[in-house]
């Protein structure tokens, strides 16, 4: 990516550390994608990430209809999955967009 300003500048360079850190805290088997490689070279970002297998939610979501308890039972079981991995990362940092978008299934 390229940063028009020092802000978006600032907040590429906090991704890359926060990816470094948060590979260091969250313990397996939790998933998180992990920081490959990254260079920052003036004002270009290059940031590569490792790709998790899974479709996102909101995907999920327009496959078909659900019964009241299929998706009770889903979210339960979502739910379940996504405490333990959103504890280890509140230790360094707040997720601020959880979405059906990018919580793969």
């Amino acid at each position: 990516m390229i940063c028009s300003n020092q802000t978006e500048l600032h907040r590429a360079e906090y991704e890359i550390s926060l990816l470094k850190t948060l590979s260091e805290v969250v313990p397996a088997p939790l998933r998180i994608p992990s920081l490959v490689s990254s260079e920052v070279a003036g004002q270009r970002v290059r940031l590569a990430m490792s790709r998790l297998p899974g479709i996102t939610l909101d995907h999920l979501f327009t496959q078909g209809e659900f019964s009241t308890e299929e998706a009770v039972a889903s979210a339960r079981a979502l739910l379940q999955q996504l405490a333990p991995t959103m504890a280890a990362i509140s230790q360094v940092t707040y997720h601020r967009d959880v979405n059906a978008h990018n919580i793969l299934v």
